[in-house]
């Protein structure tokens, strides 16, 4: 994790400076109902697992940009984020869930 996410995360609450990234076991991924990926390429193993799952997130780049291009990042996913938890409510209201 680099110091610009960490910074742009913390600044929402959000305290990622001990954790990091792990890979996905093939357990989890076919318990997942949807697995995000933010643009990067997933190992064949990977997109096998979760095929008919996957939805991309296209998401510029931030290698070596200004913290300012993390923030306007951070903000894209959280949008993205949020449409997602809104159609998660709707699916579970239709389907009587939770």
């Amino acid at each position: 994790m680099n110091e610009r996410t960490i910074t742009v995360l913390r600044e929402i609450g959000i305290d990622v400076a001990d954790q990091k990234p792990g890979r996905l076991t093939r357990e989890q991924l076919e318990q997942a109902d949807r697995v995000v990926s933010l643009g990067c390429p997933l190992p064949p193993e990977v997109a096998a697992a979760a095929e008919g799952k996957i939805e991309q997130w296209p998401m510029p780049d931030t290698t070596g940009k200004p913290v300012e291009v993390v923030r306007e990042v951070r903000e894209l996913i959280k949008a993205r984020v949020q449409q997602l938890i809104g159609e998660l409510d709707a699916a579970d209201k239709q389907t009587g869930a939770r």
